[in-house]
């Protein structure tokens, strides 16, 4: 018959997982500032390249982007307009005057894949 052994571990976890809830703000706090920047960059685009002819300037000086993170597995970027007739820039006369929506998916796959770079240098550093 074999013998049987019992160990009882003395580790205390606490600065396991004290770590890891820091790491992961850490992350989340690298992933809001690359955002962050995306955003200036597409706000910068979006003003840049509105298919409308500014008339008081307003429309285009609203442009605004946001980064927020409404739970700790979101982080959303919003390309907004500022006034109250961007809606009918964005849906009337056949959405030509429509600038958020192109904007968006013109960069859509140039923020993933700097996210993605982002954390594939977080890996490296591991």
């Amino acid at each position: 018959m074999g013998s049987r052994y019992r160990y009882k571990s003395n580790y205390d976890g606490s600065d396991l997982e004290k770590n890891l809830i820091t790491f992961s703000a850490r992350v989340a706090a690298a992933c809001v500032a690359k955002m962050t920047t995306y955003g200036i960059e597409i706000r910068a685009d979006a003003q840049k390249n509105r298919p409308w002819t500014d008339r008081t300037g307003m429309a285009k000086a609203t442009l605004n982007t946001v980064v927020s993170q409404p739970d700790s597995k979101t982080i959303r970027l919003t390309l907004a307009h500022g006034v109250w007739y961007g809606k009918y820039l964005e849906y009337s006369h056949g959405k030509r005057f429509a600038i958020v929506m192109p904007t968006l998916k013109k960069w859509e796959s140039k923020v993933m894949r700097g996210m993605q770079g982002l954390f594939n240098a977080i890996g490296r550093r591991m």
